[in-house]
C-alpha cells in the first residue's frame, strides 16, 4: 500500500480527533457568535460535506423539537427567512452549489453559520459565523470533523442535548473500538471481494444517511456501485422488482429500532438473497448507532479498493464534472 492510501485509512483510523476537536470548535462558535436558538435549520452542501448534514437533520428529527432540512443543492428552500439558521457545508469551502446556496440565503436574511477548512466560503460577507474544521485529506473521509463541529454548534444553541443525542457515548466508541471497527471493515471489504453483482445496501428509516453514505463511500473510495434501500418504504415499492427479479448481495444494517428491524426481517423472507452481510447496532444512543456503520463501511470500502489494486483516493471523475461545471457557469 503508498504511502498516500496508508495515510488514507490511518485518518478513518483515527476519526476520534477530529471528532473531539470539532466539537470543541462548535461549541466555542456558539458562544461567540450571539446567535440564538433559531426557529428551523437548514444544512446546506454536497458530497461528503453534505453527508455531515444529512445525518444532523435525522438526529434533529429524532432528538430535537427544532425543524431542519437537509439541501443536497444549490439553492435553499423557498421558505426561508431571517427566522432560519443555515449550516453551510463544505470542507474545501469551494464547492459552487454550496457558495450558490449560501449566497441565496444571505439574501433572504437567512442567518448563515459556514462549517470548513477555508476557501471562498470562509470568506463571505455577511456571515455569522466561521467554523474552521480540521484538516483531512478528503471532505469524505473528514466526515467526522464536518459532522462533530455541527454538533457542537448545535448542542451550543440549546438545539440539541448531548446526552440524549449520544455525543459522549460515541466519542467513547470511536476513541477505544478501533481495533474492532476495522476487523469488521475487513471482514465486509472481503464478503464484498466474494461477490458477484451489485450489492444492495438495506437498512432502517433512523439509518437512510448511512445507506446514502455507504453508496456515496463505495463509488469514491472503491470505485463499486449499490444500490440503497430504506424500509419500511422500500417495502412498498422496491421490495416487488427485488423478489421478481431476485438480489444477489444484500448488505443488511440492522438499527436497534425494534419495528424498523421487524421490517427487515420480513423483508428477507420475501427477498432470499444469495448472499447477505449483517451490521448489528453498537451504542444505545442514536450517534454511536449511526456511527459504528458509517466507520465501518467507510473503512471497508477503502480495504476493497486495495483489494481491487486501485487508488481509494482518486476521484478523477468528481474533478472533470467540477471543472466542466465551472466552465458552463
Amino acid at each position: 500500500m503508498s504511502k498516500q492510501r496508508q495515510a488514507f485509512i490511518d485518518y478513518y483510523l483515527d476519526w476520534y480527533k477530529p471528532a473531539a476537536q470539532g466539537l470543541e470548535t462548535g461549541r466555542r462558535i456558539a458562544e461567540e457568535s450571539g446567535l440564538e436558538k433559531p426557529g428551523r435549520i437548514v444544512f446546506c452542501g454536497m458530497g461528503g460535506s453534505g453527508a455531515a448534514g444529512l445525518y444532523a437533520s435525522k438526529i434533529l428529527e429524532t432528538c430535537s423539537d427544532t425543524v431542519a432540512y437537509p439541501e443536497l443543492s444549490h439553492q435553499p428552500p423557498s421558505w426561508i427567512d431571517k427566522d432560519t439558521l443555515v449550516i453551510a457545508l463544505s470542507y474545501s469551502g469551494n464547492t459552487l452549489e454550496t457558495l450558490n446556496c449560501t449566497r441565496k440565503a444571505l439574501e433572504k436574511k437567512a442567518s448563515i453559520v459556514a462549517v470548513t477548512h477555508g476557501g471562498k466560503l470562509s470568506i463571505l460577507e455577511d456571515l455569522k459565523a466561521v467554523a474552521i474544521v480540521p484538516e483531512a485529506p478528503a471532505p469524505r473521509a473528514g466526515f467526522t470533523g464536518l459532522l462533530y463541529t455541527t454538533l457542537g454548534i448545535l448542542e451550543g444553541l440549546g438545539i440539541i442535548d448531548a446526552d440524549r443525542v449520544g455525543i459522549g457515548e460515541s466519542l467513547e466508541f470511536l476513541r477505544k473500538q478501533k481495533k474492532t471497527v476495522y476487523d469488521h471493515g475487513r471482514n465486509l471489504a472481503e464478503w464484498l471481494r466474494s461477490i458477484r453483482g451489485i450489492p444492495v445496501i438495506v437498512t432502517g428509516s433512523s439509518m437512510c444517511p448511512v445507506a446514502v453514505r455507504a453508496k456515496n463511500e463505495l463509488a469514491e473510495n472503491s470505485k463499486t456501485k449499490s444500490i440503497i434501500g430504506c424500509f419500511p418504504e422500500s417495502g412498498h415499492n422496491d421490495i416487488v422488482a427485488w423478489a421478481s427479479e431476485g438480489i444477489d448481495n444484500l448488505l443488511i444494517i440492522f438499527t436497534g429500532e425494534d419495528f424498523e428491524d421487524k421490517t427487515l426481517q420480513a423483508a428477507l423472507s420475501i427477498i432470499s438473497p444469495l448472499s447477505t452481510h449483517r451490521l448489528t447496532p453498537a451504542g444505545e444512543k442514536l450517534l454511536t448507532r449511526l456511527i459504528y456503520p458509517t466507520w465501518t463501511i467507510g473503512i471497508a470500502s477503502i480495504e476493497y479498493a486495495v483489494m481491487k489494486g486501485i487508488d481509494p483516493v482518486e476521484i478523477t471523475p468528481i474533478d472533470n464534472y467540477k471543472r466542466k461545471l465551472k466552465l458552463m457557469l
